[in-house]
């Protein structure tokens, strides 16, 4: 019998007593053998054998510490981008509201500040002092205004400062207001009071006018200057008794009453079209600069010599300016401009253009004298004097 098959008798109880004493006998004697040698010996194969899984452990733990580092830092770096990305989209929208926002919703808006001409001198015009040059000259015969600074407070709102250059009293009265999405707010707000009648009376000097005309009696002397001091000024406004030609302007006004003209009430073929009245200034007036190019030529008044031809030109691209701006007319005169006031000017300027310029009315400063010359002279159809204001 095998030895083996008598251990596994021994295990299931099968062998007899004595059998069963021998085998228990081995078996101890080959535990005692065991320990000794593993007491007093190395054995090469098992130390071996230890060390080989010692290595493959410390392999295994080396190669989990590097996947574990390498995971933390795509993690960590992962988490990096993000915040970057997400620091320059927050950075991106703030500096877009800051600078782009405000700049986009102004060019929704009038905009005054852009600049329309730069001269020689490196002088800047912007728009809204064009705009309103053009429209003050136009029909505002005593309230002449050209320069207007502005700043932009962004959204399509401005801070404005207009100035007065030019004054009939030598006081000078500026103004300050706002620009708020193209509604303008000023402080004094009857320095650009769109006129309501003609202070004129067109009908007398045989001009027909849609605008409602001053309908006043004939004016006594003492009515007039009744109350003036030595030496005071007022102004006069003058109705001729047919419309005259711009040089002949000129001669009634520096030759036969020696005045100098200040603004003339202008017509195109013995009719004003527009609901108000319009007129230039006769002599050269305000900051020397162009202002039109070759769009509008003559479109400032000190642009203009005095001759038929750049007169002509120089109204004439005065209401074609008014016309083709409706925005900017619609902006000063608080909404008063309508479409019956563009196709007017526009009308009125290409019969200009063709046809000459007339006026039937002058303004212009003047003493209780040369009040008095004038009124006795007669050669006017009708007068009015008004205090000096601007």
């Amino acid at each position: 019998m095998k030895y083996s098959e008598l251990i596994e008798k021994y295990v299931k109880g099968e062998l007899d007593n004595e059998q069963a004493a021998e085998v228990a006998r081995e078996i101890e004697k080959h535990e005692a053998i065991a320990e000794h040698i593993a007491e007093r010996e190395e054995i090469p194969e098992l130390e071996a054998l230890l060390e080989g899984e010692k290595a493959e452990t410390r392999s295994d733990s080396d190669e989990s510490k590097a996947f574990a580092k390498k995971v933390r830092k795509q993690i960590r770096r992962a988490f990096l981008k993000a915040g970057l990305i997400t620091g320059l989209a927050v950075l991106a929208a703030v500096l877009f509201c800051l600078y782009s926002l405000p700049k986009i919703v102004d060019r929704a808006y009038y905009d005054p500040t852009v600049v329309v001409e730069t001269d020689e001198y490196g002088y800047e015009t912007n728009r809204m002092s064009r705009d309103l040059t053009v429209f003050s000259e136009l029909f505002l015969p005593a309230g002449f205004r050209e320069n207007v600074e502005a700043v932009s407070l962004g959204y399509g709102k401005y801070s404005l400062y207009i100035q007065q250059n030019h004054s009939l009293t030598g006081v000078f009265r500026d103004t300050a207001g706002m620009l708020d999405r193209g509604r303008l707010t000023l402080y004094d707000p009857n320095i650009l009071k769109f006129p309501v009648v003609n202070i004129f009376q067109p009908y007398r000097a045989g001009v027909h006018c849609f605008a409602d005309c001053r309908m006043d009696p004939e004016a006594s002397l003492d009515s007039l200057i009744g109350d003036m001091r030595e030496g005071e000024r007022r102004v006069v406004y003058v109705t001729f008794k047919q419309p005259m030609t711009y040089s002949e302007t000129l001669y009634w006004c520096e030759v036969v009453n020696c005045v100098t003209p200040l603004w003339g009430a202008a017509c195109s073929g013995g009719e004003v079209k527009t609901p108000v009245l319009y007129g230039a200034h006769l002599v050269p007036y305000g900051v020397v600069r162009s202002l039109g190019g070759e769009e509008y030529p003559y479109l400032s008044a000190t642009s203009c010599i005095k001759t038929e031809e750049c007169m002509q030109q120089h109204i004439a691209s005065m209401l074609k300016y008014a016309a083709d701006n409706e925005e900017a007319m619609k902006l000063l005169t608080n909404g008063q401009w309508d479409e019956q006031f563009t196709a007017a000017c526009r009308e009125s300027a290409a019969d200009i253009a063709e046809n000459g310029v007339r006026f039937y009315g002058v303004m212009f400063t003047a003493d209780a004298d040369t009040i008095k010359e004038i009124y006795t002279g007669l050669d006017y159809s009708a007068i009015y004097v008004a205090p000096l204001e601007g």
